[in-house]
């Protein structure tokens, strides 16, 4: 378990905020039920995009998320993600 990114994309471009909003409005309610770890392919089949896709917003949104923490726990063939609300 660590709390730094296996690896380091790009960050997302502009035209694409709403695929960021998107995954990051799906964070934030799931976090309020209680939910804590994710995985790409969950967050992907919910919202009909690739794995890949959301593994690069995630880390995007990481980067820049101002209502949730988000560090990628391990860097394993199958990665998850532990979310954290801020000021929860």
């Amino acid at each position: 378990m660590t709390d730094t990114l296996c690896s380091s994309p790009t960050p997302a471009p502009v035209d694409n905020f709403l695929t960021a909003a998107k995954i990051s409005e799906h964070l934030i309610h799931r976090a309020a039920l209680g939910c804590r770890y994710f995985r790409a392919k969950e967050i992907a089949a919910d919202l009909h995009l690739t794995s890949h896709e959301v593994g690069y917003y995630l880390w995007y949104l990481a980067k820049t998320s101002t209502d949730f923490e988000i560090i990628q726990w391990g860097c394993s063939k199958s990665v998850s993600w532990k979310i954290t609300l801020r000021g929860r």
